[in-house]
C-alpha cells in the first residue's frame, strides 16, 4: 500500500475536498489531477499527517453503503490525470470498509456487478462524478 503525506500546497485550497466515506474513509481531492480513496490516518516519523492509500489516483466515480465503497478508476501514466488519459477505459475496485480488503480491478462495470452479487452487496449509493463535486458541495 503506498503512503501518502498531506503537505500544504500553494494556492487557498479551496478547490480541495474530503469526502467522508463509511468507517473513516474519505475520497480525497489532492488537486486537480490527483483524486484517491483513502483511510487510516496516522503521523508518521516527521509528524506529517499520513494515510494508506486504498484506490490511487485518478478516481473518477465512487459509490457506498453503510459498509462497501465502489470506485471507478481511470490509470494514469503520471502521478496526476492528464487529458489523454480520460480516453482509457475505467477498472473497478470494491473496498471493504469494516477491514480494508479491496476487491478487483475488474475490467468492466458488469464484471465489478458480478462481484457485488457474489459478496451479496446491497443498497449502494448512485455513481457520484468526483468532477461534478467541489468544496462547496462536499458534506462535512
Amino acid at each position: 500500500m503506498m503512503c501518502m503525506c498531506l503537505l500544504t500546497s500553494c494556492g487557498d485550497g479551496r478547490g480541495d475536498w474530503k469526502y467522508p466515506l463509511p468507517n473513516g474513509y474519505t475520497v480525497f481531492r489532492v488537486n486537480s489531477g490527483n483524486i484517491v480513496i483513502n483511510g487510516g490516518e496516522y503521523r508518521d516519523v516527521d509528524e506529517f499527517t499520513c494515510s494508506t492509500i486504498y484506490v490511487e489516483n485518478y478516481v473518477a466515480a465512487f459509490c457506498y453503503n453503510d459498509r462497501y465503497v465502489g470506485a471507478m478508476q481511470i490509470e494514469c501514466e503520471g502521478f496526476s490525470l492528464k487529458e489523454s488519459d480520460r480516453t482509457k477505459p475505467p477498472v473497478y475496485y470494491i473496498l471493504d470498509t469494516e477491514n480494508g480488503t479491496i476487491y478487483g480491478s475488474f475490467i468492466s462495470e458488469d464484471e465489478y456487478l458480478q462481484a457485488c452479487d457474489a459478496l451479496k452487496i446491497s443498497n449502494m449509493s448512485e455513481w457520484i462524478q468526483t468532477d461534478d463535486l467541489n468544496y462547496a458541495n462536499v458534506p462535512s
